[in-house]
Protein backbone atom coordinates (compact mmCIF):
# COMPACT_ATOMS: atom_id res chain seq x y z
CA UNK A 1 0.00 0.00 0.00
CA UNK A 2 1.39 3.42 -0.90
CA UNK A 3 2.14 6.12 1.67
CA UNK A 4 -0.67 8.28 0.39
CA UNK A 5 -3.36 5.71 1.25
CA UNK A 6 -1.84 4.05 4.29
CA UNK A 7 -4.37 5.55 6.68
CA UNK A 8 -7.47 5.01 4.55
CA UNK A 9 -9.98 2.50 5.93
CA UNK A 10 -12.01 -0.16 4.16
CA UNK A 11 -15.08 2.08 4.08
CA UNK A 12 -13.21 4.53 1.86
CA UNK A 13 -12.34 1.79 -0.61
CA UNK A 14 -15.99 0.77 -0.78
CA UNK A 15 -16.94 4.36 -1.64
CA UNK A 16 -14.26 4.50 -4.33
CA UNK A 17 -15.42 1.17 -5.76
CA UNK A 18 -19.07 2.26 -5.85
CA UNK A 19 -18.15 5.54 -7.54
CA UNK A 20 -15.92 3.70 -10.04
CA UNK A 21 -18.79 1.35 -10.87
CA UNK A 22 -21.02 4.35 -11.63
CA UNK A 23 -18.34 5.78 -13.94
CA UNK A 24 -17.96 2.49 -15.82
CA UNK A 25 -21.73 2.23 -16.27
CA UNK A 26 -22.03 5.84 -17.47
CA UNK A 27 -19.32 5.39 -20.09
CA UNK A 28 -20.23 1.85 -21.19
CA UNK A 29 -20.99 3.02 -24.72
CA UNK A 30 -18.33 5.73 -25.02
CA UNK A 31 -15.22 4.79 -23.02
CA UNK A 32 -13.00 7.58 -24.37
CA UNK A 33 -12.83 9.46 -21.06
CA UNK A 34 -11.95 6.44 -18.92
CA UNK A 35 -8.14 6.73 -19.39
CA UNK A 36 -8.34 10.29 -18.02
CA UNK A 37 -10.43 9.13 -15.03
CA UNK A 38 -7.89 6.35 -14.43
CA UNK A 39 -5.09 8.94 -14.54
CA UNK A 40 -6.96 11.04 -11.98
CA UNK A 41 -7.35 8.06 -9.62
CA UNK A 42 -3.65 7.25 -9.93
CA UNK A 43 -2.72 10.89 -9.37
CA UNK A 44 -4.69 10.73 -6.09
CA UNK A 45 -2.32 7.98 -4.95
CA UNK A 46 -4.34 4.84 -5.63
CA UNK A 47 -2.95 1.94 -7.64
CA UNK A 48 -4.04 -1.67 -8.27
CA UNK A 49 -2.29 -2.91 -5.13
CA UNK A 50 -4.32 -0.51 -2.99
CA UNK A 51 -7.66 -1.56 -4.48
CA UNK A 52 -7.30 -5.35 -4.58
CA UNK A 53 -10.68 -6.85 -3.87
CA UNK A 54 -12.62 -3.92 -5.28
CA UNK A 55 -13.51 -5.05 -8.83
CA UNK A 56 -14.93 -1.84 -10.33
CA UNK A 57 -11.99 0.26 -9.17
CA UNK A 58 -9.57 -2.34 -10.51
CA UNK A 59 -11.39 -2.48 -13.85
CA UNK A 60 -11.12 1.30 -14.12
CA UNK A 61 -7.40 1.17 -13.36
CA UNK A 62 -6.89 -1.41 -16.12
CA UNK A 63 -7.38 1.47 -18.57
CA UNK A 64 -4.05 2.75 -19.97
CA UNK A 65 -3.81 6.04 -18.03
CA UNK A 66 -3.74 9.15 -20.18
CA UNK A 67 -0.75 11.46 -19.80
CA UNK A 68 -2.39 14.72 -18.78
CA UNK A 69 -1.67 17.63 -16.46
CA UNK A 70 -5.44 18.03 -15.89
CA UNK A 71 -7.03 14.56 -16.13
CA UNK A 72 -10.23 15.40 -14.21
CA UNK A 73 -10.87 18.52 -16.27
CA UNK A 74 -10.42 16.57 -19.49
CA UNK A 75 -12.65 13.73 -18.23
CA UNK A 76 -15.47 16.11 -17.31
CA UNK A 77 -15.16 17.89 -20.66
CA UNK A 78 -15.49 14.58 -22.52
CA UNK A 79 -18.30 13.45 -20.21
CA UNK A 80 -20.43 16.42 -21.30
CA UNK A 81 -20.65 14.86 -24.76
CA UNK A 82 -21.93 11.62 -23.22
CA UNK A 83 -24.58 13.10 -20.94
CA UNK A 84 -25.39 14.48 -17.53
CA UNK A 85 -25.16 11.07 -15.86
CA UNK A 86 -21.57 10.71 -17.04
CA UNK A 87 -20.63 14.17 -15.74
CA UNK A 88 -22.18 13.43 -12.34
CA UNK A 89 -20.41 10.06 -12.12
CA UNK A 90 -16.98 11.60 -12.81
CA UNK A 91 -17.62 14.43 -10.35
CA UNK A 92 -18.81 11.99 -7.68
CA UNK A 93 -15.64 9.89 -7.93
CA UNK A 94 -13.52 13.02 -7.84
CA UNK A 95 -15.43 14.24 -4.75
CA UNK A 96 -14.80 10.93 -2.92
CA UNK A 97 -11.08 11.10 -3.61
CA UNK A 98 -10.93 14.79 -2.66
CA UNK A 99 -12.73 14.15 0.63
CA UNK A 100 -10.28 11.39 1.53
CA UNK A 101 -7.34 13.63 0.64
CA UNK A 102 -8.62 16.45 2.83
CA UNK A 103 -9.29 14.08 5.74
CA UNK A 104 -5.91 12.41 5.80
CA UNK A 105 -3.72 15.50 5.33
CA UNK A 106 -0.42 15.52 3.51
CA UNK A 107 1.63 12.48 2.63
CA UNK A 108 5.26 12.69 1.66
CA UNK A 109 6.34 10.94 -1.51
CA UNK A 110 9.52 8.91 -1.97
CA UNK A 111 11.58 11.13 -4.28
CA UNK A 112 14.80 9.13 -4.13
CA UNK A 113 13.57 6.64 -6.75
CA UNK A 114 12.62 9.25 -9.34
CA UNK A 115 14.90 9.09 -12.36
CA UNK A 116 16.04 12.29 -14.11
CA UNK A 117 13.44 13.28 -16.71
CA UNK A 118 14.49 13.83 -20.28
CA UNK A 119 12.88 13.49 -23.66
CA UNK A 120 14.47 11.60 -26.51
CA UNK A 121 13.64 13.07 -29.89
CA UNK A 122 13.05 11.59 -33.33
CA UNK A 123 16.16 11.62 -35.55
CA UNK A 124 17.15 14.67 -37.57
CA UNK A 125 17.74 18.36 -36.99
CA UNK A 126 14.09 19.21 -37.72
CA UNK A 127 12.78 17.02 -34.90
CA UNK A 128 15.16 18.06 -32.10
CA UNK A 129 13.22 19.79 -29.35
CA UNK A 130 9.97 19.32 -31.29
CA UNK A 131 9.11 15.66 -32.01
CA UNK A 132 9.45 13.26 -29.04
CA UNK A 133 10.61 9.80 -30.05
CA UNK A 134 7.55 8.09 -28.55
CA UNK A 135 3.87 9.02 -28.61
CA UNK A 136 1.73 11.44 -30.57
CA UNK A 137 2.86 14.87 -31.71
CA UNK A 138 -0.06 16.93 -33.02
CA UNK A 139 0.63 19.36 -35.89
CA UNK A 140 -2.34 21.74 -35.95
CA UNK A 141 -3.09 24.55 -38.38
CA UNK A 142 -4.99 25.88 -41.37
CA UNK A 143 -4.53 24.56 -44.88
CA UNK A 144 -1.42 25.72 -46.69
CA UNK A 145 0.56 26.31 -43.50
CA UNK A 146 3.13 23.60 -44.27
CA UNK A 147 1.90 20.80 -42.00
CA UNK A 148 2.21 17.96 -44.50
CA UNK A 149 5.45 19.30 -45.98
CA UNK A 150 7.04 19.67 -42.54
CA UNK A 151 5.82 16.23 -41.41
CA UNK A 152 7.17 14.57 -44.55
CA UNK A 153 10.51 16.37 -44.12
CA UNK A 154 10.73 14.90 -40.59
CA UNK A 155 9.84 11.53 -42.12
CA UNK A 156 12.66 11.88 -44.68
CA UNK A 157 15.11 12.53 -41.85
CA UNK A 158 13.85 9.32 -40.20
CA UNK A 159 14.22 7.36 -43.47
CA UNK A 160 17.79 8.63 -43.85
CA UNK A 161 18.51 7.46 -40.31
CA UNK A 162 17.48 3.94 -41.37
CA UNK A 163 13.96 3.98 -39.93
CA UNK A 164 10.79 2.69 -41.51
CA UNK A 165 7.99 5.24 -42.04
CA UNK A 166 4.34 4.16 -41.95
CA UNK A 167 2.39 6.87 -43.83
CA UNK A 168 -1.42 6.69 -43.46
CA UNK A 169 -2.80 9.14 -46.04
CA UNK A 170 -6.34 10.35 -46.67
CA UNK A 171 -5.37 13.75 -48.10
CA UNK A 172 -2.82 13.83 -50.92
CA UNK A 173 -2.88 10.56 -52.81
CA UNK A 174 0.08 8.35 -53.63
CA UNK A 175 1.52 10.26 -56.62
CA UNK A 176 1.48 13.66 -54.90
CA UNK A 177 2.81 12.27 -51.62
CA UNK A 178 5.69 10.45 -53.31
CA UNK A 179 6.49 13.49 -55.46
CA UNK A 180 6.76 15.55 -52.27
CA UNK A 181 9.07 12.96 -50.68
CA UNK A 182 11.32 13.17 -53.76
CA UNK A 183 11.22 16.96 -53.69
CA UNK A 184 12.49 16.65 -50.12
CA UNK A 185 15.44 14.61 -51.50
CA UNK A 186 14.25 11.14 -50.52
CA UNK A 187 16.17 8.55 -52.53
CA UNK A 188 14.93 5.23 -53.91
CA UNK A 189 16.72 3.55 -51.02
CA UNK A 190 14.93 5.83 -48.56
CA UNK A 191 11.56 5.12 -50.17
CA UNK A 192 12.16 1.37 -49.96
CA UNK A 193 11.52 1.78 -46.21
CA UNK A 194 8.27 3.72 -46.73
CA UNK A 195 5.05 1.81 -45.99
CA UNK A 196 2.41 3.97 -47.64
CA UNK A 197 -1.34 3.31 -47.29
CA UNK A 198 -3.96 5.31 -49.20
CA UNK A 199 -7.31 5.75 -47.37
CA UNK A 200 -6.71 3.08 -44.73
CA UNK A 201 -9.55 1.59 -42.72
CA UNK A 202 -10.03 2.35 -39.04
CA UNK A 203 -6.82 2.89 -37.03
CA UNK A 204 -6.35 0.51 -34.12
CA UNK A 205 -3.36 -0.33 -31.99
CA UNK A 206 -3.37 -3.84 -33.40
CA UNK A 207 -3.18 -2.59 -36.98
CA UNK A 208 -0.41 -0.15 -36.07
CA UNK A 209 1.60 -2.96 -34.47
CA UNK A 210 1.08 -5.10 -37.58
CA UNK A 211 2.21 -2.23 -39.85
CA UNK A 212 5.29 -1.58 -37.72
CA UNK A 213 6.08 -5.31 -37.74
CA UNK A 214 8.76 -5.01 -35.09
CA UNK A 215 10.81 -2.44 -37.02
CA UNK A 216 12.05 0.93 -35.80
CA UNK A 217 9.30 3.17 -37.17
CA UNK A 218 7.85 6.65 -37.42
CA UNK A 219 4.10 6.89 -38.11
CA UNK A 220 2.56 9.78 -40.10
CA UNK A 221 -1.24 10.25 -40.06
CA UNK A 222 -2.62 12.79 -42.57
CA UNK A 223 -5.12 13.86 -41.40
CA UNK A 224 -6.82 13.50 -38.03
CA UNK A 225 -10.30 14.45 -39.30
CA UNK A 226 -10.22 11.76 -42.01
CA UNK A 227 -8.80 9.19 -39.57
CA UNK A 228 -11.66 10.02 -37.19
CA UNK A 229 -14.20 9.64 -40.00
CA UNK A 230 -12.69 6.25 -40.90
CA UNK A 231 -13.25 5.28 -37.27
CA UNK A 232 -16.93 6.22 -37.59
CA UNK A 233 -16.64 9.40 -35.51
CA UNK A 234 -18.57 12.56 -36.30
CA UNK A 235 -16.86 15.93 -36.51
CA UNK A 236 -18.27 16.95 -33.12
CA UNK A 237 -17.64 13.73 -31.21
CA UNK A 238 -14.99 15.26 -28.96
CA UNK A 239 -15.01 12.28 -26.60
CA UNK A 240 -14.33 9.95 -29.51
CA UNK A 241 -11.62 12.24 -30.85
CA UNK A 242 -9.86 12.23 -27.49
CA UNK A 243 -10.09 8.45 -27.36
CA UNK A 244 -8.55 8.16 -30.83
CA UNK A 245 -5.62 10.40 -29.88
CA UNK A 246 -5.18 8.35 -26.72
CA UNK A 247 -5.21 5.12 -28.77
CA UNK A 248 -2.52 6.47 -31.10
CA UNK A 249 -0.45 7.79 -28.20
CA UNK A 250 -0.73 4.50 -26.31
CA UNK A 251 0.69 2.72 -29.35
CA UNK A 252 3.52 5.22 -29.69
CA UNK A 253 4.47 5.01 -26.03
CA UNK A 254 4.28 1.22 -25.69
CA UNK A 255 6.01 0.57 -29.03
CA UNK A 256 8.50 3.42 -28.72
CA UNK A 257 7.55 5.22 -31.94
CA UNK A 258 6.87 8.87 -32.81
CA UNK A 259 3.39 9.40 -34.30
CA UNK A 260 2.92 12.62 -36.32
CA UNK A 261 -0.77 13.54 -36.39
CA UNK A 262 -1.75 16.32 -38.83
CA UNK A 263 -4.88 18.18 -37.73
CA UNK A 264 -6.56 20.68 -40.06
CA UNK A 265 -8.39 23.82 -39.01
CA UNK A 266 -10.58 25.20 -41.77
CA UNK A 267 -10.27 28.76 -43.00
CA UNK A 268 -13.93 29.65 -42.58
CA UNK A 269 -13.72 29.29 -38.83
CA UNK A 270 -16.69 26.95 -38.28
CA UNK A 271 -14.24 24.64 -36.59
CA UNK A 272 -11.15 26.77 -36.16
CA UNK A 273 -12.70 29.66 -34.22
CA UNK A 274 -14.11 27.26 -31.68
CA UNK A 275 -11.04 25.05 -31.57
CA UNK A 276 -8.01 27.22 -32.34
CA UNK A 277 -7.29 27.59 -28.64
CA UNK A 278 -9.08 24.45 -27.49
CA UNK A 279 -7.87 22.12 -30.23
CA UNK A 280 -4.91 21.16 -28.11
CA UNK A 281 -7.33 19.84 -25.46
CA UNK A 282 -7.74 16.47 -27.13
CA UNK A 283 -3.95 16.22 -27.16
CA UNK A 284 -3.69 16.12 -23.36
CA UNK A 285 -2.65 12.47 -23.62
CA UNK A 286 -0.16 13.23 -26.40
CA UNK A 287 3.56 13.79 -26.03
CA UNK A 288 3.43 17.19 -27.75
CA UNK A 289 1.23 19.43 -29.89
CA UNK A 290 2.14 22.40 -32.05
CA UNK A 291 0.31 25.14 -33.91
CA UNK A 292 1.80 25.82 -37.37
CA UNK A 293 1.62 29.18 -39.09
CA UNK A 294 3.24 30.18 -42.38
CA UNK A 295 4.76 33.55 -41.51
CA UNK A 296 6.12 33.98 -45.05
CA UNK A 297 4.49 32.58 -48.19
CA UNK A 298 6.13 29.43 -49.51
CA UNK A 299 5.70 27.08 -52.45
CA UNK A 300 7.59 24.53 -54.57
CA UNK A 301 9.93 27.24 -55.84
CA UNK A 302 9.31 29.99 -53.28
CA UNK A 303 11.32 30.08 -50.08
CA UNK A 304 9.15 30.96 -47.09
CA UNK A 305 8.99 30.43 -43.35
CA UNK A 306 6.78 28.55 -40.90
CA UNK A 307 6.50 28.99 -37.16
CA UNK A 308 5.72 26.17 -34.72
CA UNK A 309 4.38 27.24 -31.32
CA UNK A 310 4.22 24.78 -28.42
CA UNK A 311 0.58 24.00 -27.67
CA UNK A 312 1.04 22.14 -24.39
CA UNK A 313 -0.32 24.08 -21.44
CA UNK A 314 2.78 23.18 -19.40
CA UNK A 315 6.26 23.17 -20.86
CA UNK A 316 7.34 19.53 -20.86
CA UNK A 317 10.94 18.50 -20.32
CA UNK A 318 13.10 19.70 -23.18
CA UNK A 319 10.37 20.76 -25.63
CA UNK A 320 11.00 24.11 -27.27
CA UNK A 321 8.54 27.00 -26.87
CA UNK A 322 8.65 27.89 -30.55
CA UNK A 323 10.75 26.99 -33.58
CA UNK A 324 11.08 28.53 -37.05
CA UNK A 325 11.75 26.66 -40.28
CA UNK A 326 12.63 27.80 -43.76
CA UNK A 327 10.29 25.93 -46.13
CA UNK A 328 9.77 25.59 -49.87
CA UNK A 329 12.18 25.78 -52.76
CA UNK A 330 14.90 23.32 -51.87
CA UNK A 331 13.21 21.71 -48.88
CA UNK A 332 12.84 22.40 -45.18
CA UNK A 333 15.60 23.75 -42.93
CA UNK A 334 15.52 24.68 -39.30
CA UNK A 335 16.29 28.37 -38.87
CA UNK A 336 16.35 30.52 -35.81
CA UNK A 337 17.16 34.17 -35.28
CA UNK A 338 19.55 34.33 -32.33
CA UNK A 339 20.66 37.49 -30.52
CA UNK A 340 23.77 36.22 -28.77
CA UNK A 341 27.53 36.19 -29.10
CA UNK A 342 28.44 34.36 -32.29
CA UNK A 343 31.93 33.69 -30.88
CA UNK A 344 33.38 30.30 -31.46
CA UNK A 345 31.71 29.14 -34.72
CA UNK A 346 33.69 30.13 -37.81
CA UNK A 347 34.47 33.49 -36.23
CA UNK A 348 36.77 34.76 -38.95
CA UNK A 349 34.26 34.12 -41.77
CA UNK A 350 31.46 35.73 -39.79
CA UNK A 351 33.60 38.74 -38.95
CA UNK A 352 34.51 39.23 -42.59
CA UNK A 353 30.87 39.08 -43.73
CA UNK A 354 29.58 41.39 -41.02
CA UNK A 355 32.29 43.98 -41.54
CA UNK A 356 31.85 43.78 -45.31
CA UNK A 357 28.16 44.55 -44.94
CA UNK A 358 28.64 47.33 -42.40
CA UNK A 359 31.19 49.02 -44.66
CA UNK A 360 31.38 52.72 -43.80
CA UNK A 361 28.29 52.70 -41.57
CA UNK A 362 30.35 52.59 -38.38
CA UNK A 363 33.41 54.34 -37.07
CA UNK A 364 36.62 52.24 -37.17
CA UNK A 365 36.66 51.93 -33.39
CA UNK A 366 33.16 50.50 -33.43
CA UNK A 367 34.07 48.01 -36.16
CA UNK A 368 37.07 46.89 -34.15
CA UNK A 369 34.88 46.31 -31.11
CA UNK A 370 32.47 44.26 -33.20
CA UNK A 371 35.32 42.20 -34.63
CA UNK A 372 36.62 41.50 -31.14
CA UNK A 373 33.14 40.46 -30.08
CA UNK A 374 32.86 38.06 -32.99
CA UNK A 375 36.09 36.44 -31.89
CA UNK A 376 34.63 36.10 -28.40
CA UNK A 377 37.36 38.31 -26.90
CA UNK A 378 35.49 41.11 -25.21
CA UNK A 379 31.86 41.76 -26.09
CA UNK A 380 29.01 40.13 -27.94
CA UNK A 381 27.78 41.34 -31.30
CA UNK A 382 24.19 41.99 -30.30
CA UNK A 383 24.10 45.50 -31.74
CA UNK A 384 25.46 44.34 -35.10
CA UNK A 385 23.07 41.39 -35.18
CA UNK A 386 20.11 43.64 -34.39
CA UNK A 387 21.12 46.02 -37.15
CA UNK A 388 21.56 43.26 -39.71
CA UNK A 389 18.28 41.62 -38.80
CA UNK A 390 16.42 44.94 -39.06
CA UNK A 391 17.88 45.34 -42.55
CA UNK A 392 16.67 41.84 -43.48
CA UNK A 393 20.24 40.74 -44.13
CA UNK A 394 20.79 38.16 -41.41
CA UNK A 395 20.00 34.46 -41.54
CA UNK A 396 20.98 32.24 -38.62
CA UNK A 397 21.35 28.57 -39.46
CA UNK A 398 21.38 26.33 -36.42
CA UNK A 399 24.04 23.64 -36.63
CA UNK A 400 25.30 20.94 -34.32
CA UNK A 401 28.12 23.18 -33.05
CA UNK A 402 26.12 26.32 -32.46
CA UNK A 403 24.62 29.15 -34.48
CA UNK A 404 26.33 30.30 -37.67
CA UNK A 405 25.52 33.83 -38.75
CA UNK A 406 25.70 34.66 -42.40
CA UNK A 407 24.83 37.78 -44.33
CA UNK A 408 22.11 37.24 -46.91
Amino acid sequence: MTNSVANANAGVFVQIDDAAEAVLDAFSGAPGALPFVAAGVRAAGYGPDDLTGYPSALELLEQPPAVSARPWRQAVSMARDVGREAVEAVEALHDVLTAVEEARGWAFEDVTAVAPYAIEFAPGKLAEGVIPDAGVTGLIGHGGMGKSTFAQAVAVDALRAGRTVVHLDWEQGRDIAIAKYRQLDATDEDLSRLRYVWTPSRITRERLHAAADGDDVLVLVDSFAKAAAAAGLSGTDWAGHGALVNELNAFGVEYGAPVLLIDHLNREGTRSTKMADGSHGKYDSASASWTLTATKKFGPSVRGEILLVNGKAVRVGELEDEVRYGIGGDGVDRVRIERAAAGQVQADAIEERILSFLGDQDEPASKTAIAEGVRGKAIDIRSAVDRLEAAGKLLALEGSRGSLYSVA
